[in-house]
């Protein structure tokens, strides 16, 4: 959907105003924003239409993720030569997204015509010659700060987010181990989840796990954090589930974290934003990492139900 409390309204019919850009037709930017704490990052969109507003629209999804997070218009068309100005997300938390500006004729937006997004105030992206469509990819980083162009330095110790999978399309990002994990549509109040059930004998079929995620050298990540929520259902006291991890392309896995019941958590209730931290090895930056939650349990009705998964990555001092 597109703006939010009524702002999605026509400002001023501005039909004269002059060019606002002269980029050329496919000018696609990437762009990079810090995501502090307590913050709300919100995507702007300011666009003048021009005489076919009919044939424009806007959509802003996830990167690797078919669900739409907000589109427009609302309801009606775009009216003609009319400028527009409304946050086109709600807060936005740490992910990699793309925002896809359309127009159905394929000659984009006559001048003056224009349309233009930004984020804590950097502009992402600023064209009218776009054609039919035009992606634009734009990242939000946890605890880190603005890096103009997508540049290649980290801030030492600030967080960068390397992977987020909300479940809305099945196991989108993460691989299904076998016949004791399933996605399941809406469970307990919450939607797009993952369960992992009895796994004491074949562990490796009650599990979800990731691909191997490439890691940018030039960024030296050498310590990772998962965040995650989840939920358990019958799981008697010490029965658990568990976070591994491989990096390097290995095919053998090292244990983060195990969670008990009874003792790290109770059965029907939400534990959101869970953190565990790992690092592969104190001497050296990997050049992949993929990660894999696992069941441990005996009983078939024993469950683990994950959502929102989210890989962090951050650069630290090499022990000498």
């Amino acid at each position: 959907d597109g703006g939010v409390g009524g702002c999605d309204q026509p400002l001023a019919d501005l039909s004269k105003l002059e060019p606002k850009s002269n980029l050329h037709a496919n000018s696609v930017s990437t762009g990079s924003a810090s995501n502090s704490n307590g913050g709300c990052k919100k995507l702007l969109l300011t666009m003048l239409t021009d005489n076919y507003g009919y044939e424009t629209s806007w959509q802003l999804t996830r990167a690797g993720s078919s669900k739409v997070l907000k589109s427009g218009p609302l309801e009606e068309n775009f009216a003609d030569k009319t400028e527009y100005r409304f946050m086109a997300s709600d807060c936005l938390d740490a992910g990699t997204y793309e925002f896809h500006m359309k127009d159905d004729f394929g000659d984009g937006l006559t001048p003056p015509g224009y349309y233009s997004i930004s984020l804590d105030g950097k502009t992402l992206a600023k064209n009218s010659a776009f054609g039919y469509e035009e992606t634009t990819r734009f990242t939000i980083n946890d605890n880190s700060p603005p890096a103009a162009g997508g540049g290649e330095e980290t801030k030492p110790g600030a967080w960068t987010s390397l992977f987020y999978e909300d479940f809305s399309s099945g196991f989108g990002q993460l691989n299904d181990g076998g016949s004791n994990a399933m996605h399941v549509d809406s469970k307990f109040g919450r939607n797009g989840i993952v369960m992992i059930k009895r796994g004491n004998t074949d562990f490796d079929a009650a599990s979800v796990y990731s691909d191997s995620i490439p890691l940018n050298k030039n960024r030296g990540y050498n310590n990772f954090k998962v965040v995650f929520s989840f939920y358990a259902n019958s799981m008697e006291v010490n029965d658990r589930f568990c976070l591994d991890y491989s990096s390097n392309g290995s095919s053998s896995w090292r244990r983060a974290k195990c969670w008990r019941s009874g003792a790290d958590f109770e059965n029907g209730t939400w534990n959101d934003d869970v953190v565990k931290q790992f690092r592969p090895s104190v001497n050296f930056a990997p050049n992949s990492i993929r990660f894999r939650f696992r069941g441990f349990s005996s009983d078939n009705f024993d469950r683990v139900f994950i959502e929102k998964v989210r890989l962090f990555g951050r650069k630290e001092p090499v022990a000498r």
